[in-house]
């Protein structure tokens, strides 16, 4: 009687946890929301997890199907569509057929009705038949203007080694793109490609409530906000909550070391690692130029809280990527401070995608020059003011780089 009292009061603290807000007004229409349970085995380097999304038609017209993103299973194989189009490399990174990526869905029901020997893998990009980044169900009903779903998935991952910003190296792990993800429904019908060597992310904004759970040794951080914890003899669970995001990712190591600071009004959290601990400053440095310039020319940045990540060495392929509310950096040991590459342009360069692609959500796939193309030209600027247009990049004696030149 005892632990059946003890399980309802967990859920039921739980449940209130779970509906803690952050906006008081939603910034966002929240078209697609999710609630995703997730267990870690670090042995075997995959993930088992859960989802419901709450999901509604917010187009002008019907649909009688539904399409997914299944982003890990670009690296299944060299015959993927992302492996083919990069010859199996990534920023300087081989791919491992050996240590592959994957994502398989072993459940998934819309109300009482089970979908799950429905599943169709489609290649609406380029008829790869050896591409399964996609999927297509086919429902029995057709969903109208205005109408909600509720969508139950039950999913399995394996993580590939560390290869195009995803997956782990000994117990480092970048967990990215990692869950069945809902495509884009627009008026013309759903927008969902396959994973391209040269495209991003294109999603509805939506509340995202995760639960992450890990040896108790291991350090977390992720997208949004850790609201509760909880802890056994082995194992560890933590609680995010984001709002009005587009994308959630999330990171763990028992070797992060772990600071945090105020900056103009953001909690800013850096993990690192301990041989690149004379790189702190900089990485507050660049987060400070970073939320200044880009609040003060396009607006404040709305998020409460950004996490920073800084990848080990053997784990540089995770680095410099953005997600919302989360950035992953890059730096090595003993980095001059003369060669700003690292911490300065790169944790510059990654806030920036908070507000493009982030807040603007504009689709990288189909329109890169409002993603890249504007974020590159605010960092470009901020770099110049800050350092000078010709040293900026690197200012070692009479070596000089700018960041302009870069670019150009």
């Amino acid at each position: 009687m005892k632990n059946i009292l003890w399980v309802l009061l967990i859920f039921m603290l739980s449940s209130v946890l779970w509906g803690q807000t952050i906006f008081k007004t939603p910034k966002s229409d929240r078209i697609a929301n999710y609630d995703i349970d997730v267990q870690l085995n670090t042995n075997n380097k995959t993930l088992i997890g859960k989802e419901i999304i709450n999901w509604k038609n917010n187009t002008e017209n019907p649909t009688k199907e539904l399409q997914f993103h299944m982003y890990l299973n670009a690296f299944k194989s060299k015959k993927t569509t992302f492996n083919v189009e990069g010859r199996s490399t990534h920023r300087g990174s081989s791919f491992d057929p050996a240590r592959s990526g994957w994502t398989n869905i072993t459940d998934l029901k819309i109300g009482q009705k089970n979908y799950t020997n429905k599943i169709k893998f489609i290649q609406p990009d380029d008829n790869n038949s050896s591409d399964s980044t996609v999927i297509l169900i086919n429902l029995e009903n057709e969903i109208k203007p205005g109408e909600e779903l509720k969508i139950e998935i039950e999913f399995e991952a394996m993580l590939p080694k560390v290869y195009a910003r995803t997956g782990y190296n000994d117990n480092f792990f970048m967990v990215g793109q990692w869950f069945p993800k809902l495509g884009f429904l627009e008026d013309e019908g759903w927008n969902c490609h396959q994973f391209h060597r040269n495209s991003e992310f294109y999603a509805n904004f939506g509340v995202y409530n995760v639960s992450i759970t890990v040896p108790k040794e291991f350090i977390v951080g992720a997208t949004g906000i850790r609201i509760d914890s909880l802890q056994t003899d082995s194992l560890a669970t933590y609680k995010y909550r984001a709002e009005d995001v587009i994308d959630f990712a999330w990171t763990a190591s028992p070797r992060f070391l772990k600071e945090t600071r105020n900056i103009r009004d953001v909690e800013v959290e850096l993990l690192y690692q301990p041989e690149h601990s004379g790189m702190v400053e900089r990485y507050f440095y660049s987060m400070d130029l970073a939320i200044k310039f880009y609040g003060e020319w396009f607006m404040k940045y709305p998020y409460p809280k950004m996490t920073v990540m800084d990848p080990p060495l053997k784990a540089l392929g995770a680095g410099g990527m953005e997600y919302p509310m989360f950035i992953t950096g890059g730096s090595i040991m003993g980095f001059p401070e003369c060669i700003r590459f690292g911490p300065e342009i790169v944790t510059i360069h990654e806030f920036g995608h908070n507000y493009f692609y982030g807040i603007l959500a504009s689709n990288e796939f189909e329109e890169a020059w409002l993603d890249e193309g504007m974020n590159s030209f605010a960092e470009n600027k901020i770099t110049a003011i800050t350092w000078g247009e010709w040293g900026s990049s690197v200012d070692f004696g009479d070596v000089k780089n700018g960041d302009w030149a870069t670019a150009r």
